[in-house]
Order: structure tokens, then C-alpha cells, then sequence
């Protein structure tokens, strides 16, 4: 009713008589909503603000922690997701084991699955075929 008026849409008799105040109450009204208004406007911008500022902090801790999954992974290739996280976590961050998952399986250094593992190590000795060094006396 208040914004009609300061609009323009409505005059101060046409909201009187419609709503059948007193027009010293709409008149009281209507400085009491310009008063505030700047008010009003400077909360939203710093709420805005503190939740930009929250949103940049999150990016931030999330983006670090991508990148000390992805060390992880890369110095201990043969590591899966729960062997990485818990090396983080005796890292002192604070990680999930979903986003250790998440982040280990759509990267390109992604770690090796064991069987990944037992076939590079087989491969390098092809002479025993199904044989791992350790049988072989190696």
C-alpha cells in the first residue's frame, strides 16, 4: 500500500478511502518507508556481501583441497581414494571420502587400481608370465 503511494500509482485520498485509515497515519506512514528505504537497501548489499564473501572462502578451501588431493594422488599412485584420504586427514585436512572419490576418479592422475598395478609390475617380467617377483626369488 506504502509503495503504491510513493510509486505514484495511487494518491494518498485514494488509499485513505479505499482502506478507511486516517490520511495523518498514511502521511506517517509514508515518511517512515523513505526513511528507511536506504536503510533497508544497505542490509541487502551487506548481506549480499557477506554471502559473495562466504561463497569466495568455500571456493577457495574447496580449490586448495583439490590440490592436495591431486599431490597425494600423484606421489603415491598406487593409492585408492580411502588409502588418500586417510593420508590427508594425517595431513591435517579435513576432506570427505566422497570428494577424495569424486576428485580422484575425474582427474587425470587419477590413481591405479590394483589389478592396473599388478599388470605394469607383471609386464616388466615377461619371461615368468603369470609369476610376481616375489615367487620367482626377486
Amino acid at each position: 500500500m506504502v509503495l503504491d503511494l510513493v510509486s505514484g500509482v495511487k494518491s494518498a485520498a485514494e488509499l485513505c478511502r479505499q482502506h478507511q485509515l486516517n490520511p495523518q497515519l498514511v502521511a506517517r506512514w509514508k515518511t517512515e518507508c523513505l526513511e528507511s528505504a536506504p536503510l533497508i537497501f544497505e542490509q541487502e548489499h551487506l548481506h549480499n556481501q557477506e554471502r559473495i564473501d562466504e561463497s569466495e572462502r568455500l571456493v577457495g578451501r574447496l580449490t586448495m583441497q583439490q590440490e592436495a588431493i591431486k599431490a597425494v594422488a600423484g606421489q603415491w599412485p598406487t593409492y585408492g581414494y580411502r588409502r588418500i584420504t586417510r593420508q590427508l586427514r594425517r595431513q591435517g585436512w579435513l576432506v570427505n571420502h566422497k570428494l577424495v572419490e569424486r576428485i580422484t576418479s575425474a582427474s587425470d592422475q587419477h590413481s591405479l587400481t590394483i589389478t592396473e598395478f599388478v599388470s605394469n609390475l607383471m609386464g616388466q617380467y615377461t619371461a615368468y608370465g603369470s609369476l610376481l617377483p616375489a615367487q620367482v626369488g626377486g
